[in-house]
């Protein structure tokens, strides 16, 4: 049995149904072509590792040395051409401020991956790092107050920290 309502609804409501859900499929290809076809962005995610940090003393200065334990790689002072590599940046904050580290010349390898180590010192020129401690100059010392080392995925397109 139909009730009135519905008598007075029926004439447009199949027709309209049947419009409403062509516009809905239309919509739902839009929408996978675009991410199938990279008309879309995708989100880049965070890079992530696990380090092991410790201190130690080469002819009485203080060094930091970093071994990579796994996740992803990233690449020292460069920007990467592959999307599967990301940006670290190296800082040290203290009280006195945030200091950049950059790569010393005796740096071999720009790819910071599993098992790889990097240390970093001070030198004449500041907060500097490397993967090998043969032909290093070791000058001053870090903050003999607390500070923190900070390993940062930057992305380098747009020079902003995320």
């Amino acid at each position: 049995m139909i009730s009135r309502r519905a008598k007075r609804l029926s004439p447009y409501g199949n027709f309209l149904s049947v419009i409403l859900l062509l516009l809905l499929t239309i919509m739902l290809i839009a929408i996978i072509a675009n991410v199938l076809f990279g008309s879309m962005p995708t989100l880049k995610k965070t890079g992530y590792f696990t380090p092991n940090i410790e201190r130690f003393q080469i002819q009485g200065h203080e060094v930091v040395r970093i071994l990579h334990k796994g996740g992803d790689s990233f690449v020292l002072n460069i920007t990467p051409d592959s999307p599967r590599y990301y940006w670290m940046g190296i800082y040290i904050e203290s009280k006195s401020g945030l200091e950049r580290a950059g790569p010393s010349p005796t740096l071999s390898k720009f790819l910071f991956e599993e098992g790889d180590l990097l240390y970093i010192f001070r030198s004449a020129n500041g907060y500097q790092y490397t993967n090998s401690l043969q032909n290093i100059s070791i000058m001053g010392q870090f903050p003999t107050e607390s500070y923190y080392l900070i390993l940062r995925d930057e992305d380098q397109k747009i020079n902003t920290i995320r």
